[in-house]
């Protein structure tokens, strides 16, 4: 429908959801799954309601709550009411159902969810006409490959192994999907080729047709017992019509190739089915991904886990610039107006400002002074909150001799080393 769309955000559960498995010869293995999202259906008709936005704009603002910068945002939720967002055959029973968890920063487990992309694209078109389908990935946190070659024992020490520990946790989570997406690419390209293979060999004669139209019947009786099966990666079971007929418009061309014998072209659609089905792919399509990335020699917000950009008006400008710059390159390349490709784009880019290239990489200790103040200001506020939640209103930096100096010589540290 061209009046909706799909919205995801992903979220980290700091409760987690339980999911059991059963383990041989008997008994349950009980896994909590932290990584967690909210998905919606928004119709524009039907959604312009307090009840439909509110959970979603308490998830937008749980998302970016980055851990121990901004407080936890709880969101009531349901597994009866939203099974795209929790797979019910693994499900441990809620105490209550709706629950309320709290929520994180959703980019600590799943900072560039192109998975949950494609799964709502696959809720729309059921795996069919992927070759128009395009994801946009847009990043700045792209790394530069040496970023990391000083790190070594003899210098891990307590505050470096920190500070290095944060960025692998972000770092890992940051392009999992897209490498993922890279690899079921090679997969499905392999599926290609092998059905390739097999039409040219069906329109040769080097394979006996009736003998292939049993062994993939055989086949799909053992992958699709009762007449469906549940793909891997996938919410929901797909019946074997369902399967054959969304080979048959995936392979339409070979099928049309191997038209004018009888029972030809159904006996290349299960061969081809059977292969898919037994490689897992079932539930997996090619992703044609344009990357829209910076690294973060080129940003002047990027330290801090990309909180520097909060210091100054102009390194928010600096970045949104690079940024654009960027998005030109990727939007203006020929191949996107090539064959099998996004275009043509009718595009025509407005003036960007000159950026500074000093500003390129930008480190904590080149920070102008008076920012630098601030953020010491800043985070002596924070810890003092921090200290008051945990023992009481009683207790604060000025109440604890020496704490004031030792937060200031932490902090220079800190600038120093960043």
């Amino acid at each position: 429908m061209q009046n909706e769309l799909r919205v995801g955000v992903a979220l980290t559960n700091l409760n987690g959801v339980a999911y059991g498995y059963a383990v041989k010869p008997g008994g349950k293995f009980v896994y909590i799954d932290y990584g967690d999202q909210l998905t919606r259906r928004v119709i524009a008709a039907d959604c312009d309601t307090q009840d439909f936005w509110e959970p979603l704009r308490q998830a937008a603002v749980a998302c970016g709550a980055f851990p121990a910068a901004f407080r936890p945002q709880d969101v009531q939720r349901s597994a009866k009411r939203e099974p795209d967002d929790y797979c019910a055959e693994n499900l441990e029973p809620w105490a209550h159902d709706p629950a309320t968890f709290t929520y994180s920063d959703g980019g600590i487990l799943q900072n560039q969810p192109l998975g949950m992309a494609k799964n709502l694209v696959d809720l729309i078109d059921s795996h069919l006409d992927q070759q128009n389908r395009f994801y946009l990935f847009v990043s700045p946190h792209a790394k530069d490959p040496d970023a990391n070659d000083a790190f070594r024992a003899a210098n891990a020490d307590y505050f470096h192994l920190v500070l290095r520990l944060l960025e692998v946790i972000m770092g890992q989570s940051g392009f999992q999907d897209w490498i993922t997406a890279k690899g079921v690419n090679q997969r499905i390209a392999l599926l290609d080729a092998r059905a390739d293979g097999l039409k040219d060999a069906i329109l040769a004669g080097r394979i006996d047709l009736p003998c292939l139209a049993t062994t993939a019947q055989s086949l799909l009786t053992l992958l699709f017992p009762d007449g469906k099966h549940t793909p891997l990666g996938a919410t929901a079971p797909e019946t074997l019509d369902q399967a054959r007929t969304r080979i048959a418009a995936q392979y339409q061309e070979e099928m049309n190739s191997l038209g004018g014998v009888p029972g030809r072209p159904e006996a290349f659609r299960d061969a081809a089915l059977a292969f898919e089905s037994a490689a897992g792919l079932g539930a997996r399509d090619y992703m044609t991904i344009y990357g829209v990335t910076a690294t973060e020699s080129e940003l002047a917000g990027a330290r801090l886990q990309a909180f520097l950009g909060f210091f100054d008006q102009r390194f928010r400008d600096h970045d949104y610039d690079v940024g654009r710059m960027h998005a030109r390159q990727v939007l203006t390349d020929p191949a996107l107006s090539g064959p099998n490709a996004l275009g043509p784009i009718r595009y025509t880019g407005s003036d960007i400002r000159p950026i500074d290239s000093r500003l390129d990489g930008l480190r904590l200790s080149q920070v102008p002074s008076k920012d630098l103040q601030a953020f010491k200001a800043g985070m002596r506020k924070r810890l003092n909150q921090m200290l008051r939640e945990i023992w009481g209103p009683t207790l604060s930096l000025p109440a604890m001799p020496g704490a004031d100096l030792l937060l200031d010589s932490v902090l220079n540290y800190l600038i120093a080393k960043l």
